[in-house]
């Protein structure tokens, strides 16, 4: 059977991402954790990329993508 993934994008002043499967939290990390830079702000980037890499997915293996705050991602350009 199918895992249910929904992944969480948090935007606020330490940007981070979360990996649920199934309703278990299977990987969350902020972004400074990759970027050694204390409070990064912004898109998470290496953080994705990491994630994506690891639990070898691809965008249409993900159910559902739930941001922390719209207008931080209006304002980086993603919506």
């Amino acid at each position: 059977m199918k895992k249910k993934r929904i992944l969480g994008i948090g935007l606020s002043h330490c940007c981070g991402v979360c990996l649920i499967e199934d309703e278990r939290i299977v990987f969350f990390q902020e972004e400074d954790r990759f970027s050694r830079r204390r409070r990064q702000k912004g898109w998470p980037n290496m953080t994705l990329q990491y994630v994506f890499e690891r639990f070898n997915l691809r965008e249409e293996d993900i159910d559902l993508c739930v941001m922390t705050d719209i207008q931080t991602a209006e304002r980086i350009g993603r919506k």
